[in-house]
């Protein structure tokens, strides 16, 4: 039932949609959302006030459409995204300058905070919504959006991998290294662990693998670091003395305008990395830094870093260094296992393209072969006998004679009479028993059928066309064919090799196409006449 004050509450929309149109067409990302805002704060409004349930939200959404039909944001869906912004921003309240005010705990309490909302599109505050719960991590994606212009696709990434809890948690010495500013946007810039979801290795990884794989992936790579880092390169070479040592990796981050120098291990944390690591950002220091640059950084990846020993290993140590863990990519699923074809299903996919691309005399050779490997086998020496003539008809005629009564039964209604009969010794039974009887009567068969008689097609008369086709099964020394009644080979094969269910349908589709070309043909001779 539609509340008494709906149709006041509609005309009310409409007009704010109208005149939020009038402002340059929603051509301002600011101003879609206050609209968005302002639509989904009424909602809550009336639903609170009037008991507003989803009928009426979807009554909603009919009639702004219908009102609005260019506007593409008028859906049920998006009118409940609508609802959801204003009950997780309440104190929205204007855009200032390009900026929308959020309202987030702090301290127990709710401050305003100016934030920068109104740059990320619509889509990114869906995607926000959907994934994070509270106001604290929905302010800390919305910054990021901004500040790295991240896509729909890897704002989700990024929510996915936890970045909100991992920003920031590398164990590091910067603030005993650093000055204040300097450490607190190197300790941000730093995260841990480090999601590397883009490399899949198993428990035999090298240090190599890793830092090769990061190289090929080198875009996911950077991602991952952040914003502001730049890529040198890999195995960089510093010579001291005489001697060559060699970096994993380097990089320029032209916020902290620093080197950054990353070793990567593969095993857990050991105290002497530190000191390793310390000595190539020394040697950076004194080879690459410009008095322009600030203190180089070094970052080491480890697996499973001790935070009290990594603690006691750069107690001590000068260099500005960072430690954190990194995951690979985990096992896949098992369901996804199962869609994914084993290495010896791979093979044989490569072996059919090869054969498919094989000339038709190259695969007659290879036919030949296969079968003058195959003749070698015992079973293929089976010769006819009393117990595969049983075979054949328990496992070939019977099976066929279903199937067919079942693929025929549309066809045989469009006839006065419809009769499919057995087959056996020059005798045709329509019941199936009395052949079964006759067999065992005359059990050393070498030749079965299954006929089709048809009279009086009730379309075009009763005195019309009829059709007769037959599947005649013939027994010779080694193998079975199965033939239709114009001499055409179906299907053939040896003795120990029966036919399986798809082939048995093949045969039975292969005479109801019969069939019904014989009608067409029928047809066709009376439209001529």
């Amino acid at each position: 039932m539609i509340p008494s004050n709906y149709i006041d509450t509609l005309k009310e929309l409409k007009n704010k949609i109208s005149e939020s149109r009038l402002k340059v067409g929603f051509a301002v990302n600011a101003e879609l959302l206050r609209l968005y805002w302002e639509i989904g704060k009424t909602i809550l409004e009336e639903q609170n006030l009037s008991g507003w349930g989803a009928k009426v939200i979807e009554s909603l959404s009919s009639d702004l459409r219908t009102e609005f039909p260019d506007f593409k944001g008028l859906s049920v869906r998006n009118l409940k995204y609508m609802r959801s912004f204003a009950k997780s921003y309440p104190e929205f309240s204007k855009v200032q300058q390009g900026a929308a005010l959020f309202k987030i705990p702090s301290n127990q309490s709710f401050t305003f905070v100016q934030q920068l909302a109104a740059q990320i599109p619509w889509g990114h505050h869906q995607v926000i919504m959907d994934k994070v719960k509270t106001s604290k991590e929905r302010l800390f994606y919305i910054e990021r959006c901004v500040e790295n212009g991240w896509s729909r696709n890897i704002l989700k990434e990024q929510i996915v991998s936890q970045l909100y809890l991992r920003q920031g948690k590398a164990i590091t010495n910067f603030k005993e290294t650093l000055p204040s500013m300097q450490s607190d946007l190197a300790q941000e810039t730093l995260k841990n662990p480090y999601v590397f979801d883009f490399l899949s290795y198993g428990q035999a990884i090298k240090e190599r693998d890793l830092e090769n794989g990061l190289i090929q992936h080198l875009k996911s790579f950077m991602l991952e670091l952040g914003k502001g880092f730049s890529y040198v390169g890999n195995q960089k070479n510093l010579l001291v003395e005489g001697d060559d040592f060699f970096l994993d990796l380097l990089f320029y981050n032209y916020q902290l305008h620093c080197f950054v120098v990353v070793e990567l291990k593969i095993g857990d944390f050991k105290a002497e990395y530190a000191g390793k690591l310390n000595f190539y950002v020394n040697t950076v220091n004194e080879q690459l830094k410009t008095p322009l640059d600030k203190p180089t950084i070094g970052v080491l990846l480890c697996r499973t870093p001790n935070e009290t020993v990594v603690k006691y290993s750069l107690q001590g140590i000068d260099s500005p260094i960072g430690v954190a863990d990194y995951e690979l990519a985990s096992a896949l699923p098992d369901k996804l296992k199962a869609e994914i074809p084993t290495v010896e299903e791979f093979e044989k996919e490569i072996e059919k393209e090869y054969a498919e691309l094989k000339s038709s005399k190259e695969k007659k050779i290879d036919t030949i072969r296969e079968m003058l490997v195959q003749i070698k086998e015992p079973k293929i020496k089976e010769e006819f006998s009393t117990k595969v003539s049983h075979r054949v008809f328990d496992e070939i005629l019977r099976p066929l004679r279903h199937k067919i009564e079942g693929n025929t039964k549309y066809i045989s209604a469009m006839f006065k009479e419809f009769k499919l009969y057995t087959g056996i010794s020059n005798k045709q039974y329509n019941n199936e028993q009395d052949a079964i009887t006759e067999l065992k009567e005359y059990p050393n068969q070498n030749r079965y059928g299954l006929i089709v008689r048809a009279s009086g097609f009730l379309e075009a008369g009763l005195n019309s066309f009829g059709v007769y086709m037959s599947l005649n099964l013939i027994l010779d020394q080694y193998k079975y064919t199965v033939k239709h009644s114009n001499g055409d080979v179906i299907y053939e094969n040896l003795y120990h090799l029966m036919p399986n269910e798809d082939e048995l349908n093949k045969i039975s589709d292969r005479l109801e196409e019969m069939i019904l070309d014989d009608i067409k043909t029928s047809l066709s001779n009376i439209i001529t006449k």
